[in-house]
């Protein structure tokens, strides 16, 4: 009676072991996908912070981001899209070209600005572009000087800004890297507790009767 227990549980335990391979092979799949999610989120927190928005520096590889805030360009980019600028010390501007500047314009002194060259000027005895938004067509109060040039448009990231600035905000850093971190660490402690269980049911009950030994005294 006893040795058919231990038939039918070995036949049960060799019926459920596809099961397991198949459940531990795909939390180990979990494990290095939530892993390289947290990598990237770590990349990406760094990248953004050091290149989302800002004038200084030499960007990614010579690129800078930029957020676009109005419509002023709404036939190039729209409010929303991420705008990525080539900065290139050689560059020639020429009328036509869309460049990325930092206004002297009193009404928004400094601000990163991306407009469509009208034509080369001069301003103040320096060299200047005539710059203009491209949904009114009208001139910019005051030119873009080529001093303040950051790069040349290259492209854009449609509605990418709108998840930018949720992603650099409090809640955006939780769920980007603290959310990936945790369900690392919980899936490892869920996969402790399962080992630690297979461990215990493997060494099975102390036989009835059996004391554990008294630890000898030296």
């Amino acid at each position: 009676m006893v040795r058919n227990m231990d038939d039918n549980q070995r036949t049960q335990a060799a019926a459920l072991l596809p099961a397991r391979r198949a459940l531990a092979i795909a939390g180990r799949v979990l494990t290095v996908l939530i892993a390289l999610i947290a990598i990237l989120a770590t990349l990406f927190t760094i990248v953004s912070v050091a290149t989302f928005d800002k004038v200084e520096g030499k960007g990614l590889f010579s690129y800078k981001f930029s957020i676009v805030r109005s419509d002023s360009m709404k036939n190039e980019f729209a409010a929303g899209d991420v705008v990525v600028t080539k900065a290139d010390s050689r560059m020639e501007v020429k009328p036509g070209d869309i460049i990325t500047f930092r206004s002297i314009d009193p009404a928004n002194y400094g601000e990163v600005v991306t407009h469509k060259v009208q034509e080369l000027t001069s301003y103040e005895g320096k060299d200047a572009y005539v710059t203009y938004g491209t949904a009114n067509e009208s001139a910019d109060s005051y030119p873009a000087l080529k001093e303040k040039v950051i790069g040349q448009y290259r492209f854009r990231l449609p509605k990418a800004g709108a998840l930018f600035d949720y992603l650099k905000s409090p809640a955006g850093y939780f769920v980007l890297l603290f959310l990936p971190f945790f369900l690392l660490m919980l899936s490892q402690g869920i996969r402790f507790f399962r080992l630690f269980k297979q461990y215990k049911e493997r060494q099975g009950p102390r036989p009835q009767g059996e004391e554990t030994p008294p630890a000898s005294i030296e």
